[in-house]
C-alpha cells in the first residue's frame, strides 16, 4: 500500500514538472516570437501597427472609449492590447511587441483549449501546443503538417498582428470555451449543481452561456459576434439533443439570448463608462462601410456563402461533431468532447462568411487555424491510442521537449546577439527619402 502511495506521489510530481516545463516553454516561445518586433520601430501607414496603437494610447491617456475616440476593432482588442502594451513599456514600440505576443498567444489558446477536450493529461496538450508554435514558419508546416498553402498562410499570420489584428480579435473563441469549462468545473467541484433541482441547474447553465455570449459580442464585431450567434445555435442544439423536445429547445435558446443581451448591455456600460449608445452607433454604423472599403465583389445570394473546398471541410467536421453530440444525447463528457470542437469550428465557418457576405472580403486565418488544430489533435489522439506502450509515449514526450527547448535556446541566443553586437539605430534609404 505504501509503495503504491509513493509511486502515485512521484507520478504526480513528474506530471507537475512536465506541466511546469511546458508552460515555461510556451511563454518563452510567445515572448521570443514577439521580441523580434522590438528590434526596430518601423512605421508604415497601412501595415496595421498604428491601427493597433492609436486606440491604446488614447485609453492609456485616460480618454473614454467611444465617447472621445473610436475603436472599430473592438473592446477586447482595446483592453487586452492596452494592458499588454503597458506591461511592455507603454509606447509605440511596446505595442508592436504586445500585439505580436497577443496574436501568437491567440493561436496557443486555440491549441490549448481544443487539446484539453481530447487529452486528459495537461502535459500532453502543452507538448503538442509547443510543437505547433515552434513549427509555425519552418519546413514542416509548408511541406508536411499544414497540407495546403491556405492553412500555412493562416498559421504564419499568427506570428504578427497583421492588419485588423485578427488573431487578437479571434482570441474570444478560445477564451469563451475556457471560461465555460472553468466555470462548469468550479460549480461541479463546489457541489452547486447537486444542491439545486434540475430546472434550476439548467437555468444556471443557460445564464452562464448567456453571460459568455454577451461578453463575446463586445470583444469584436467579427469573431465576437460569431461567438454570440453560435452560442445561441449551440444552446438550441444541446437542449434539443438532451430533451428531444423542440419547444424546450426554443425556450432555452430564447432565455439564453435574453440573458446575453442583458449582460452585453452591462459589460458595454462598464467598459465604456456608461456610453452604450456611442458603442452601438459605432459598431453597427461603421460596419456598414466595409462593403466599399475592400472594393470587392458583393454577396447578395445564398450561393455566395463561402463553400470553397477548405471551408466545406470545416463545415463537415462541425457536422460530424454535432452528429456525435446528438448520438450521445449531449450527456456526460460528450458536451466537452464533441460540443467544444463543434462550437469552435462552427464559429470559424460563421466568421468567415460574416466577412464574405457583409464585406465581400476573405479572412480565413483564425478559422483555418481552428480547423488545423482540431484535425492535428484528433490525429494525435488516434496515434496515442495506437502507441499504447508508456515507454514509447515517454520517449515521444522527451523528444518533443528537447526540440522545443532547442528552439528557445537558439532564439534566445539570437536576441542576445542582436542586443549586444548588432549595429542599431540607423536610417534606411527609405527613411532618408521620406525626410
Amino acid at each position: 500500500m505504501q509503495v503504491h502511495k509513493i509511486k502515485t506521489l512521484f507520478g504526480d510530481k513528474r506530471e507537475s514538472v512536465s506541466i511546469g516545463l511546458g508552460v515555461l516553454i510556451l511563454l518563452s516561445v510567445c515572448v521570443l516570437h514577439a521580441a523580434a518586433f522590438n528590434h526596430y520601430a518601423n512605421f508604415w501607414p497601412i501595415n496595421g501597427t498604428f491601427q493597433n496603437f492609436n486606440p491604446v494610447r488614447r485609453l492609456l491617456a485616460g480618454q473614454i472609449p467611444y465617447k472621445e475616440f473610436q475603436d472599430y476593432l473592438g473592446l477586447g482588442h482595446l483592453y487586452s492590447g492596452a494592458i499588454t502594451t503597458l506591461l511592455f513599456g507603454g509606447d509605440y514600440q511596446a505595442s508592436l511587441i504586445a500585439f505580436s505576443f497577443l496574436s501568437f498567444a491567440g493561436l496557443a489558446m486555440i491549441a490549448l483549449v481544443l487539446g484539453s477536450v481530447l487529452f486528459q493529461k495537461k502535459s500532453t496538450v502543452l507538448m503538442i501546443t509547443n510543437i505547433i508554435l515552434i513549427l509555425t514558419e519552418p519546413f514542416l508546416y509548408s511541406n508536411v503538417l499544414a497540407g495546403t498553402s491556405e492553412i500555412q498562410g493562416a498559421l504564419n499570420y499568427a506570428v504578427s498582428s497583421g492588419n485588423s489584428a485578427r488573431f487578437v480579435r479571434g482570441m474570444i473563441l478560445p477564451l469563451s470555451c475556457a471560461f465555460f469549462l472553468a466555470a462548469d468545473r468550479t460549480m461541479r467541484k463546489a457541489g452547486i449543481y447537486k444542491r439545486v433541482q434540475d430546472k434550476h441547474r439548467n437555468l444556471i447553465k443557460l445564464s452562464l452561456v448567456g453571460m459568455l455570449a454577451g461578453f463575446s459580442f463586445l470583444w469584436s464585431n467579427d469573431y465576437g459576434v460569431s461567438c454570440w450567434v453560435c452560442l445561441f445555435v449551440m444552446t438550441f442544439l444541446v437542449v434539443l439533443a438532451r430533451t428531444a423536445n423542440l419547444g424546450r429547445a426554443v425556450s432555452g435558446a430564447a432565455f439564453e439570448c435574453m440573458v446575453s443581451i442583458l449582460f452585453l448591455f452591462l459589460f458595454v456600460e462598464i467598459f465604456t463608462l456608461g456610453h452604450f449608445g456611442n458603442w452601438f452607433q459605432s459598431v453597427f454604423g461603421t460596419g456598414g462601410y466595409q462593403g466599399w472599403y475592400y472594393n470587392s465583389a458583393k454577396s447578395y445570394y445564398l450561393y455566395d456563402v463561402d463553400f470553397s473546398y477548405i471551408m466545406l471541410i470545416q463545415a463537415f467536421v462541425c457536422l460530424a461533431y454535432l452528429t456525435q453530440l446528438f448520438r450521445s444525447r449531449a450527456g456526460g463528457q460528450s458536451m466537452k468532447r464533441y460540443g467544444i470542437p463543434a462550437y469552435a469550428n462552427m464559429t470559424g465557418f460563421c466568421a468567415v462568411n460574416e466577412y464574405k457576405l457583409l464585406s465581400g472580403n476573405n479572412a480565413r486565418e483564425v478559422a483555418l487555424a481552428v480547423l488545423f488544430v482540431t484535425l492535428l489533435f484528433e490525429a494525435c489522439r488516434c496515434l496515442a491510442i495506437l502507441l499504447k506502450a508508456d515507454r514509447i509515449k515517454k520517449n515521444v514526450t522527451v523528444a518533443a521537449s528537447v526540440v522545443c527547448l532547442a528552439w528557445v535556446v537558439s532564439s534566445l541566443k539570437d536576441e542576445i546577439v542582436f542586443w549586444t553586437i548588432s549595429d542599431r539605430g540607423g536610417y534606411t534609404w527609405m527613411h532618408w527619402v521620406a525626410i
